[in-house]
């Protein structure tokens, strides 16, 4: 029987190794672009030259492209930006080192859906990306909200919406909201409260800052707009 001192000797040199080969895989993709510019680093071209050159880390490197994405991402908002030309190649990249990253596929596509200076303003990458996340992680629900929520409020697709909420309250687990959602988006296609609701829940289930505070912007600027008007007739009202 192993003791406790050998015990945690052996963690504490698996975790050295760990982190050694997480030190070795970022210099070996470093050497391969010494001489290339920032927009060009980012990401490499083939997910299997960067699987070979991974030597069994390529799940560790997943993380990595995985936040160069969102580190990608945070510095194109914060410059008010209208192109994000690198966010889809990495998160492919980190998608393919790792096909299990699920808040690669659940954020990143929101990150590439909305509008700019917001987002990318990509939703069909974003949908790919979901479609593609969906296949590896089935069981992910909210890979099926946030593809319905692509559909409805980028495409307008009503119809697949409504396919995407209601394939996704299926699955075991899943938020009750989904399968209202179906019944909704079906119904009532580019319905204003059923974009609220929408809004709604990706505030409450999103576990990103970014994409949270955006949601709270467009609830708070839907609420405005549902206001304005009942002010106006109340200002006509005391003006007659």
């Amino acid at each position: 029987m192993i003791s406790t001192k050998h015990m945690t000797g052996l963690l504490s040199f698996l975790l050295i190794v760990c982190f050694a080969g997480s030190a070795l895989v970022e210099r070996k993709v470093d050497k391969l672009r010494p001489a290339a510019n920032l927009e060009e680093v980012l990401y490499m071209p083939s997910s299997k030259v960067v699987k070979r050159m991974s030597v069994g880390f390529h799940a560790l490197l997943a993380d990595i492209y995985w936040t160069r994405a969102v580190q990608y991402f945070g510095s194109k908002h914060l410059e008010n930006s209208r192109q994000y030309k690198l966010l889809y190649p990495l998160l492919q990249m980190a998608t393919d080192l790792d096909p299990y990253l699920t808040p690669a596929y659940e954020s990143g596509s929101m990150f590439l859906t909305q509008p700019p200076p917001a987002g990318a303003g990509e939703p069909l990458e974003a949908v790919a990306l979901l479609k593609k996340g969906i296949e590896k992680n089935p069981g992910a629900w909210k890979l099926y909200q946030v593809l319905g929520f692509v559909y409805y409020m980028e495409l307008k697709d009503y119809l697949s919406a409504g396919k995407a909420f209601e394939q996704g309250s299926k699955i075991p687990g899943a938020h009750p909201f989904l399968k209202a959602m179906a019944a909704k988006t079906l119904q009532k296609g580019g319905d204003y409260e059923v974009a609220r609701m929408l809004w709604q829940a990706i505030y409450e289930t999103s576990n990103d800052s970014i994409i949270r505070e955006g949601a709270l912007k467009h609830l708070r600027a839907m609420q405005v707009d549902m206001e304005v008007p009942q002010l106006e007739k109340l200002v006509q009202i005391y003006a007659s």
